[in-house]
């Protein structure tokens, strides 16, 4: 396994790492609540907002090098019930064993911090990566929502999966 740095993002000026991260995909693959953006200092001022008002926690994956190869990030928390959305991005040049790794530290950090009950993880069933590599980490599929996602002009699947505290 490589060495990498995990750690979470405190300040505005760690968040132009991430622009690099995502500012390739297109907008149907960008990670749930990340802002579309065309430059590095919108992507900044929309995430400040976003860590604001939605996004919980968010750690930044670095390589060796120093270069950000992914996120694993929280949203959507409910004090209320204890349910917390997860959700990631992972550079390719990060393995599948790194990337659960990362998940299962993630998750672990999640309910330590804080009183959640569980976790829920969302993704197309077209991301079939993205759904083993959750369930590799722990998670297991809820439900699937027939046909909610419109991505590439046509509408697909949309799964849910959660883990429990009691399987953290």
């Amino acid at each position: 396994m490589a060495t990498y740095e995990f750690k979470k993002i405190r300040s505005s000026n760690e968040l132009p790492s991430l622009y690099g991260l995502v500012a390739h995909l297109p907008e149907s693959d960008l990670p749930p609540r990340f802002p579309v953006a065309f430059s590095c200092r919108e992507f900044e001022v929309r995430m400040m907002d976003l860590l604001r008002f939605d996004i919980h926690d968010i750690f930044r994956l670095a390589d060796q090098q120093g270069e950000t190869v992914g996120c694993v990030y929280s949203y959507d928390y409910r004090i209320y019930d204890g349910h917390c959305k997860i959700s990631f991005c992972f550079s390719p040049k990060v393995g599948i064993q790194d990337a659960q790794r990362f998940l299962m530290e993630f998750s672990s950090y999640m309910f330590c911090e804080y009183p959640l009950v569980k976790l829920f993880f969302e993704a197309s069933i077209l991301d079939k990566s993205s759904l083993s590599l959750c369930q590799a980490a722990g998670f297991y599929l809820e439900c699937t929502l027939k046909e909610y996602h419109f991505r590439n002009n046509e509408y697909v699947d949309w799964c849910i999966c959660g883990k429990e505290r009691s399987h953290a």
